[in-house]
């Protein structure tokens, strides 16, 4: 992640690792970081960076240069759960796409989990993202990809024309979008 204050972070199975004017700080379970294997970092739209990792999340503030936060299972992250990615929708609340947790919101105050349960067609989820008509779209391990509406899922497979139903990315451009999968990319519009 290159960072708004022009740092650059990077996340390994050892931490997270911060390089800005020619320092380096990392942050491992033994400085401040509760799960040092790390999948995702992401910068919100207030400045905040939020770790993913394998456990859980945890959030740092540049103000204070200091991790001051990390969310385990009382919000719904359990110990086995993989925060694959993050993503900031235009309410401001932010999702998590972790594998065996399906994805996690949180609005500032509240944590909820969106899973099979609530039609999700399985709970291994590799990204999310939101299209310009408020839709959001879920990358899963297996399952193709999912679009929600915040009620209703649509789910989207390789009868209905993807190269692989184990999607990795989802990038939006325009109307379109790019769903990086095992076999190859495809398009959607």
């Amino acid at each position: 992640l290159f960072d708004s204050q022009k740092n650059l972070w990077f996340g390994t199975f050892d931490g997270i690792s911060k390089f800005s004017n020619n320092k380096i700080t990392t942050f491992s379970k033994n400085n401040q970081l509760k799960y040092d294997n790390v999948l995702k970092i992401f910068e919100d739209k207030d400045g905040f960076i939020w770790i993913g990792s394998v456990g859980g999340v945890s959030k740092y503030d540049p103000k204070v240069n200091k991790i001051i936060n990390t969310y385990t299972e009382e919000s719904g992250f359990h110990e086995r759960t993989w925060v694959h990615d993050i993503f900031q929708d235009n309410k401001g609340i932010l999702w998590f796409a972790t594998h065996f947790s399906g994805v996690i919101t949180f609005d500032g105050q509240n944590f909820a989990k969106i899973d099979t349960s609530n039609g999700l067609p399985i709970n291994n989820v590799i990204a999310v993202t939101q299209d310009s008509y408020g839709f959001y779209w879920f990358a899963t391990d297996g399952k193709g990809v999912s679009r929600y509406d915040g009620n209703n899922f649509k789910n989207i497979t390789e009868k209905e024309g993807l190269t692989s139903n184990v999607c990795y990315y989802i990038l939006v451009n325009e109307d379109d979008l790019y769903i990086g999968t095992l076999n190859g990319i495809s398009i959607l519009n």
